[in-house]
Order: C-alpha cells, then sequence, then structure tokens
C-alpha cells in the first residue's frame, strides 16, 4: 500500500503499511487529542487527515464523525448526529466499533445505530442513510461491529445481527443502493475484504463470498467456529480465516472456484486480532496476547511469544517489522520473517483507556484508545 491513503479497517484490509519511515520507539507522544466521545473504531487516514468515530450518552443517542489533523492532532471538525436506533451503553454492547473509511473526495461512518453517512474532507454532508429505518432494527446481546470496505466507487457495508444479516453495496458518491443480499449468519464483528472480483467475509462458522458487481454468491465454507471477530486476510493467491477455537483457523489457495484447504494451524488461534501475513509468515494473536508465528508455505510453527499482556489491535506489518500492542498500551516490535522471536524495540505509554488500533501516518503512528487519539514519532 502507498502512504497517503490507509483507507479503513487494517488499510486495504492486510494490515500491511507501505510506509517504512515509522519509529521503532518512543518515550513521550508528539501529540494527544481528546475525543467528544468513546470509540473502539479504527482510524482512517488520507493524507493529512484522520477520520473516525465516537458516540455518546447514556443509550449512545449522539454520534461523532471528527477528522483530526495528522501531524499536529488538532481537531478539525466533529459532526454530531442523532443516532437513529439506541442502545444502551455497557461494557457489553459495542461503542462505535464499526471504523470508518476514505478515500480522496468522501470519508464514510457507519455506526450500530444503522447510520451510515458520508462527509467530504471538509465536513460537509454529502449523503446519509439510516438502514435501521429502512430495513428494521439491529438485535443482539452486543450490537454491530461490522466495518465499512471501499471497493473503488462501490461502498460495501455489512452488517451481522441477531436479525437478519445482511450486505449492502451502494455507490459510494451517492449513497443509491447498488445491490443488497441477505447473509444466513448470526452476529460478528468481521469486515469484508475484497479480492478478485469478490467479496470475502466470515461469521458464524462459515467463509462467504459474493461477486462484487452483483452480490450473487460465488461460494461458502463452513468449519471455522470461533470466527465471529478476526476479519478475513488475503495476500496474493492465499486466504487466511482466524478463529478462536483450536484447529479452526485456516489457510487456504484462492481460484477460480472453491479456496483449497492448504493446512490449518494446530495450536493458533485468533480472538480479537484477524491473522496478518508478512514476510513469509502468518501470524496469529490468542487471546491472552501469545503471538504465534507460522511458515505462509507449509504451516509449520517457527515460534511463540508473549507480546506483554492481551491484546486487542491486531498487529501491523511494515518493511522489516510487526508492530503489536497491548490493550494498556505497551508496544513490541519484531522482526518480519525472522526464525525465531526478535523484539526490536519496546515501548511503554500512559493511557486512560484501552488501545483499539494502530495505523500509520507518514513518519509516525497513531494509536486509537477509547476517548483520546494520539500521535506517536520516534
Amino acid at each position: 500500500m502507498v502512504f497517503g491513503g490507509w483507507p479503513g479497517f487494517r488499510g486495504d484490509g492486510s494490515s500491511v503499511a507501505g510506509e517504512r519511515k515509522l519509529p521503532l520507539t518512543w518515550k513521550e507522544p508528539a501529540w494527544r487529542t481528546a475525543l467528544p466521545g468513546y470509540g473502539q473504531s479504527s482510524p482512517a487516514v488520507w493524507g493529512d487527515r484522520v477520520f473516525l468515530t465516537a458516540v455518546e450518552g447514556a443509550e449512545k443517542e449522539r454520534l461523532h464523525a471528527v477528522c483530526v489533523d495528522a501531524r499536529k492532532g488538532t481537531l478539525l471538525w466533529d459532526q454530531g448526529m442523532d443516532a437513529t436506533q439506541r442502545w444502551k451503553d455497557s461494557n457489553m454492547v459495542t461503542k462505535a466499533s464499526p471504523s470508518p473509511a476514505a478515500d480522496g473526495k468522501l470519508a464514510y461512518f457507519f455506526f450500530e445505530s444503522g447510520d451510515l453517512a458520508a462527509f467530504d474532507h471538509g465536513g460537509k454532508l454529502r449523503w446519509r442513510r439510516k438502514l435501521t429505518e429502512e430495513y428494521g432494527l439491529f438485535t443482539g446481546n452486543h450490537g454491530v461491529g461490522n466495518s465499512t470496505r471501499l471497493a473503488g466507487r462501490t461502498l460495501l457495508q455489512l452488517v451481522t445481527h441477531g436479525g437478519t444479516s445482511f450486505l449492502l453495496a451502494v455507490e459510494a458518491a451517492t449513497g443509491k443502493t447498488l445491490w443488497k443480499k441477505d447473509v444466513a449468519a448470526g452476529a460478528s464483528w468481521s469486515t469484508p475484504v475484497v479480492a478478485g472480483g469478490l467479496v470475502l467475509a466470515n461469521a458464524a462458522g462459515k467463509v462467504f463470498a459474493w461477486r462484487l458487481a452483483d452480490g450473487e454468491p460465488a461460494w461458502e465454507i463452513d468449519g471455522h467456529k470461533g470466527n465471529v471477530i478476526p476479519s478475513v486476510t488475503v495476500a496474493g493467491n492465499v486466504m487466511v480465516i482466524g478463529a478462536s477455537d483450536k484447529g479452526a483457523s485456516a489457510v487456504y489457495r484462492l481460484g477460480a472456484g472453491k479456496p483449497e484447504l492448504l493446512w490449518r494451524p494446530a495450536n493458533a488461534t485468533a480472538n480479537f486480532c484477524s491473522p496478518l501475513v508478512h514476510g513469509g509468515q502468518v501470524l496469529f494473536v490468542n487471546k491472552v496476547g501469545v503471538l504465534y508465528a507460522l511458515e505462509l508455505a507449509t504451516g509449520r510453527e517457527l515460534w511463540t511469544d508473549r507480546v506483554g499482556g492481551e491484546v486487542w489491535s491486531s498487529p501491523m506489518g511494515a518493511g522489516d517489522r510487526v508492530y503489536c500492542f497491548t490493550v494498556d498500551g505497551q508496544c513490541a516490535v519484531y522482526r518480519a520473517g525472522a526464525a525465531q522471536a526478535e523484539v526490536l524495540g519496546r515501548s511503554t505509554l500512559e493511557l486512560n483507556s484501552r488501545v483499539y488500533a494502530v495505523v500509520p501516518q507518514e513518519g509516525g503512528l497513531i494509536l486509537r484508545a477509547g476517548r483520546e487519539l494520539v500521535g506517536l514519532r520516534g
């Protein structure tokens, strides 16, 4: 990926940054910005602008689409909206969990209330949809956490919940519906990726593929119990599925038809974090923060290491490095592709809430914690 665009959740869906001039260690943040509410979403970055979401209120009744200067941390604009559907605020329910997306013209924001909106980079509303009014209220015990994905001129929004789940494709410039397909799956927190003209997503133990052009189903794979949070990772013709149950993660070869199973890890699992393919290896992070490195070609387990605590932010690859952040602000930077665990640097930050995501900016990193955004430089 060429920097100037980290266009959505996990960048292009791979969690691999094209930016190489990233800091290895740091002592203090370059800047810290308080946000107008709480959020668990990952930022989208385009040029010198960072786009992210937040919610506030006892029923998360106020939504915030936010833009911050990537270099200075200055709050550029905050567009507040009333939530179409309210959820009682608690630690068991998503809080602005869906991540926004961005391109050179617009930024796109989706909330668990069903509100889907696009703003230009100056903060002017271009269009808004209220999906819960159109398609019915979202149900479930933990809210909705699927992030928005851009695919050229198409904006994709997966919605998986306790009711009828669906995948919606809209024209990015106008918000007009291109197609909508129901999905036979319960609640998940995964986000689609696009590869080879297909939209790929996992939920409820399955992996689904639809044709990007018209939404028609291409194939479906079962047998991945515990895959409700990690998203599909694609690297070239390889697809990686992460799952919290042992033996349920897998690596497939993508081709013209249904994917071919290559291998399943015996021990590695993925709970909150999506898998990373980088440096010829597949990396999984389990529930307690153990990082597993497996050889991509064979599935052979090469090494494991404890990052230092629980990890919710998916690991990010950049050049010869892999960045892993714990929820309490510790970071371990590993050498990518190493035959054994090799930590290049460690840093710790004092934060007031959990680290949910790390994204690159030119020459630095940006951390999303619950109520603040943090800029890091070496």
